[in-house]
């Protein structure tokens, strides 16, 4: 009999454990499910509207293969591009009376530069101011008391005089005004050379009170908005290199983009390299002749690649590199993949197929957006 009670105790018990066990997966079923559709939901990437993508900046693109330019690596100078360089210099000897500008002032065109005395030019400015007053005279005088031959001739004195004063260095306003004046006193000899054009003094290497020979150099003006840079490179690089292709110059850490100008024929009998002249824009003046710069000269393309921007990977907390395609619902879905080599801001991957849209510009603010949202799909 106390066998049978026993037995009878430890079935009641077995069964009340059983419905407690059952009431307990009940309640925890529900919790799992909403775990599990949360985890289900955020593997389905980010979606957003076109509105949104939009008003975030985000670029999307097809990936597909592509040619990189090749380059070769070359030290270059800077130079002074000739076609806006202009010298200063007087076209008779001439003594330096007033200096006016100094090395690394920006000029103006026909703005006054130095001021000279010469005694070529104090006979010229004589010689004119007769040639002008004897002109004038005989123009008022009835010509009944002048023959045609005496005008004629005074005519021709002061034409020649007064093309003596431009040849000499003058200028057409400072010939009308001197003449203006009408002063003997005047013709000293001084005269005042002008700026040919907008630029920055380089070179002025003379003193005051210098006497300066013809044809010898005052100043030199350069307009550094425009700039030449010699790369010398191999004689076997430079045969893939062509007039009119796009060249990098760079410095400090800054890339231009300059043309090919020209390719010198004669090789460097020192460094067996052969000189290629690159023209380029200079705005910022950040290039000055005489600086030495790196130069990247296109020499060929690359084979078929798989190449995107820089700015379309994201580096994760496990050192993997992340690019977001994007499905036709405009789901975001990140991807991981190997990116292979850098070019020219230009990442060279593997891991997609050509064909997938992809995010090329914005990726940061869409993976901080998926991020966001994923956190938000665990914290429910």
């Amino acid at each position: 009999m106390r066998q049978l009670t026993l037995l009878f105790c430890c079935l009641f018990c077995t069964s009340l454990m059983q419905v407690a066990l059952a009431d307990n997966h009940n309640q925890l079923t529900p919790a799992a499910n909403q775990h599990s559709e949360h985890n289900a939901q955020s593997t389905q990437g980010l979606t957003l509207s076109a509105q949104q993508i939009q008003q975030a900046g985000v670029q999307i693109e097809v990936l597909h293969y592509q040619r990189l330019p090749q380059y070769a690596n070359a030290p270059g100078n800077v130079l002074a591009d000739s076609n806006a360089s202009s010298i200063v210099a007087p076209r008779i000897p001439a003594q330096v009376i007033k200096r006016l500008v100094n090395i690394g002032d920006h000029v103006n065109a026909q703005q006054a530069l130095v001021i000279l005395s010469s005694v070529a030019m104090a006979k010229a400015q004589s010689d004119f101011l007769v040639a002008a007053q004897e002109w004038q005279r005989l123009c008022k005088l009835n010509k009944q008391f002048v023959t045609a031959l005496h005008l004629q001739t005074a005519k021709i004195k002061f034409e020649h005089a007064y093309a003596k004063l431009l040849a000499y260095g003058m200028t057409k306003p400072q010939v009308a005004q001197f003449l203006q004046k009408d002063d003997a006193s005047k013709a000293n000899g001084e005269f005042t050379l002008l700026a040919p054009r907008n630029g920055t003094i380089l070179h002025a290497n003379f003193t005051q009170g210098q006497m300066i020979n013809t044809g010898q150099q005052l100043y030199k003006i350069v307009d550094e908005s425009k700039i030449w840079v010699d790369a010398h490179i191999t004689q076997a690089e430079a045969k893939h290199v062509k007039a009119n292709d796009d060249a990098l110059v760079i410095k400090d850490n800054k890339t231009l983009i300059g043309k090919i100008l020209q390719k010198h024929h004669q090789i460097d009998t020192t460094t067996r390299t052969q000189i290629v002249r690159i023209s380029l824009n200079n705005p910022d003046d950040t290039l000055h002749p005489g600086e030495f710069v790196t130069c990247k000269i296109i020499i060929g393309t690359s084979k078929p690649l798989l190449a995107i921007p820089n700015d379309s990977l994201i580096h994760n907390d496990q050192g993997q590199w992340i690019l977001y395609s994007v499905k036709n619902n405009n789901a975001f879905v990140p991807n991981v993949i190997k990116r292979m080599a850098t070019q020219d801001n230009m990442a060279i991957i593997q891991g997609l197929q050509p064909g997938t849209r992809i995010v090329t510009r914005g990726a940061f603010l869409v993976h901080a957006e998926f991020n966001k949202h994923r956190l938000s799909a665990h914290n429910h």
